[in-house]
């Protein structure tokens, strides 16, 4: 995807806006979680810089660990 995918419409300007039509009128505090696990469905590689072992961007490494997809891990550069 060559785009910046948001869950909701963004008050600014963008070339290329992605809302997925999956993550329209989801629940506000499920939206991020459901929109990096839409992102992690959606790609064969992801890039992480996730400095705990909890939190949402913890929680999307470890599913796109699950789901077999190349990590590019920044952290251990």
């Amino acid at each position: 995807i060559d785009a910046y995918v948001r869950i909701y419409l963004p008050q600014e300007q963008y070339d290329d806006v992605l809302i997925p039509s999956e993550l329209m009128g989801c629940h506000y505090k499920s939206a991020i979680t459901q929109r990096n696990r839409w992102l992690v469905d959606h790609s064969n590689t992801i890039i992480t810089y996730v400095k705990r072992d909890y939190g949402g961007a913890y929680m999307t490494k470890k599913y796109a660990e699950r789901k077999g997809l190349t990590i590019i891990d920044l952290l251990s550069e």
